[in-house]
């Protein structure tokens, strides 16, 4: 009898050592699970960086605010895009003009404006603080005369229009568009931002010296070529437009057709990135899920002559 209790008492000790170690594991991870948790706020808290970029001609910095895609691209890589930014380089002219529409934090046009001393950058950005930051990084760089930015968006009409914009904790505020696309989710807002036309707010001493546009803004690029048709007309610039065909999935093969169309001058070729080399395409290879690309467009009455 004796001899069953201390065999029962031992087989409950174990029993209870078992369940004792089961919950210091889970202890344990539970303690990972919240320390992980706490480092990851520590890791979302804002720094700042200056990060210093050489172009083709001149140094140029940029302040740069962690967490963010672009910033943290740059900050790892002292780069954003070297595939565009050596195209519009190539394409400059060293007096002309530079619109880059949808500007971000300025590093094209940053990149440009060192590049080409005598060249004058105007930059679009609607994001009201990704629009500071932009405006920050212009005047840190004193040494650049050659850039003015406007806190506007770029499209078909003038007024006011709704921005969906990505709120502070987002990682990609870039994201931010005039159309509600897929990619934003529900952490952002609705607010109201001025839009112009490139044909009404460009001056006309102007129209004819611009050398390279650059269009980023989020799927509305359509409505952007077709406030700018009579800019394109008179200085026949290079254009530089992306395209992301989940940005208009009813019909994405239709929606680069509406923009070929509008500008019927025009040689159309795709910015391989992979290739780091322009080339022609078919509309099914660049309209399919999960595609993202620039495009370059060249006037036809130049196109020998660029290539």
């Amino acid at each position: 009898m004796k001899g069953r209790i201390i065999g029962f008492l031992i087989s409950l000790y174990e029993k209870l050592l078992r369940i004792y170690k089961k919950i210091n594991r889970i202890h344990n991870f539970l303690l990972d699970v919240a320390e992980a948790e706490i480092q990851r706020k520590e890791n979302q808290k804002s720094t700042y960086h200056c990060v210093y970029i050489q172009s083709q001609n001149q140094q140029f910095k940029m302040i740069l605010n962690s967490p963010g895609f672009v910033e943290d691209t740059i900050i790892r890589r002292k780069t954003w895009e070297p595939y565009l930014s050596s195209v519009i380089c190539f394409f400059m002219k060293e007096d002309g003009v530079f619109l880059d529409i949808g500007a971000n934090i300025g590093y094209h046009s940053l990149y440009t404006a060192a590049s080409f001393s005598n060249s004058q950058c105007i930059c679009f950005e609607p994001h009201p603080k990704i629009y500071k930051q932009l405006v920050q990084n212009v005047l840190v760089n004193t040494a650049l005369k050659n850039i003015c930015c406007h806190n506007i968006a770029v499209g078909e009409q003038n007024g006011e229009i709704t921005f969906y914009v990505q709120r502070d904790d987002s990682y990609n505020r870039g994201l931010s568009s005039l159309a509600y696309n897929y990619d934003l989710g529900e952490n952002c807002d609705q607010i109201k931002v001025n839009i112009i036309q490139l044909d009404d707010f460009i001056d006309e001493n102007l129209k004819s010296k611009i050398s390279v546009i650059k269009i980023d803004t989020q799927g509305c690029e359509y409505q952007v070529f077709c406030g700018a048709l009579d800019t394109i007309n008179k200085s026949k610039p290079i254009i530089i437009f992306e395209f992301e065909p989940d940005y208009h999935s009813a019909d994405s093969e239709g929606a680069l057709k509406n923009i070929l169309e509008k500008i019927p001058d025009y040689k159309i070729l795709l910015i391989d990135r992979d290739l780091l080399a322009i080339r022609e395409f078919e509309i099914s290879e660049v309209c399919k899920h999960g595609f993202e690309g620039d495009f370059i467009c060249l006037p036809k009455n130049d196109f020998d002559f660029y290539l």
